[in-house]
């Protein structure tokens, strides 16, 4: 068993759960803890005052053995063993200072250089050995929210340039979707235009029927740096 301080930068919307991940303050690295292999996390959890709130510090403690996941996910993979404790509610000041210095140079360093682009929609090939999490900071003019409709859903989506594709990943960010179905997309927009720098977390789908194999970039957060 190891223990750890979790700092937590991604919540996305897992139908009724909630997909975690952050960054792991004692070992340096990304991971995505769970309650079992591949399992997500009721709604409670996520909640503002509870120990995955974004930008909370909590302390977890994770198993030593490595879940049997598939790779990409398998790389931040860690089972959660006992019970979640907050140790810090988040805090705007030291939130950005962490999420500044733990963004890739371009999207590409952050998966390893595994991304394909097809369609204008990024994935990586299942069991591909890589990374599934990753950032990058960038100036708001440098991408853009867009809305779409979906199975009669309108849904979020974010351009991103990737090398010299250009692709429009879900966005999959707990609180982001939650303005857009409250508030509308302008609403949402104006939530990220107000920085002139946003730091945007990028993660990859599990796979699912009908994927054929791929997992998909998706948007798992955008956070003002100023």
């Amino acid at each position: 068993m190891t223990n750890i301080s979790f700092f937590v930068t991604d919540v996305t919307n897992v139908g009724e759960e909630q997909c975690v991940a952050g960054w792991d303050l004692t070992g340096r690295r990304m991971i995505r803890p769970e309650p079992s292999p591949g399992a997500f996390w009721p709604a409670q959890f996520v909640r503002p005052g509870e120990a995955l709130e974004v930008g909370a510090i909590a302390s977890i403690k994770l198993e030593e053995k490595q879940p049997s996941t598939r790779f990409p996910h398998r790389s931040e993979d860690r089972i959660v063993e006992g019970r979640i404790s907050r140790i810090r509610s988040p805090n705007v000041g030291a939130t950005i200072q962490i999420l500044r210095s733990i963004a890739s140079p371009h999207i590409q360093h952050a998966f390893n250089g595994k991304l394909q682009v097809e369609n204008e929609r990024a994935f990586i090939p299942l069991d591909t050995k890589c990374a599934s999490l990753g950032a990058i900071n960038v100036r708001t003019d440098e991408i853009a929210l867009v809305e779409d409709m979906i199975e009669g859903r309108k849904r979020l989506r974010c351009r991103l340039k990737i090398g010299n594709a250009i692709a429009y990943p879900s966005v999959t960010a707990t609180d982001l979707r939650k303005i857009h179905r409250l508030q509308g997309f302008g609403a949402v927009r104006r939530h990220v235009v107000q920085n002139r720098l946003v730091h945007v977390r990028l993660g990859l789908s599990r796979l699912f029927t009908g994927i054929h194999g791929r997992c998909y970039l998706q948007v798992n957060g955008i956070y003002g740096l100023g």
